[in-house]
């Protein structure tokens, strides 16, 4: 009688530890799975704030030339813009 419920006892605990296995293997395959849907969000994301420093600097530069430009209109001497240097106009 004793050997009977320690063979269905370990019946069922390679039951469990097979289904907890199974369980282990596909919550592994969903993280990998989420591990490549953030890689490919992240590059989006990089990408974006890429595109979105270069479009600030645009605008700056921008900005700046109005302000030198501005300013040559108000003054009479050319060339009076010291705001960034490296712009010319």
């Amino acid at each position: 009688m004793r050997t009977e419920q320690n063979a269905a006892a370990l019946t069922d605990l390679e039951r469990e530890a097979s289904s907890g296995t199974e369980r282990v293997q596909q919550l592994e395959t969903a993280l990998v799975v989420c591990q490549e849907e953030l890689r490919v969000c992240v590059n989006q994301m990089d990408e974006l704030k890429v595109r979105h420093d270069q479009e600030l600097k645009a605008k700056a530069d921008q900005v700046s030339i109005k302000f030198c430009l501005n300013l040559n209109t108000k003054m009479p001497k050319p060339n009076t813009c010291t705001a960034n240097p490296d712009l010319t106009l």
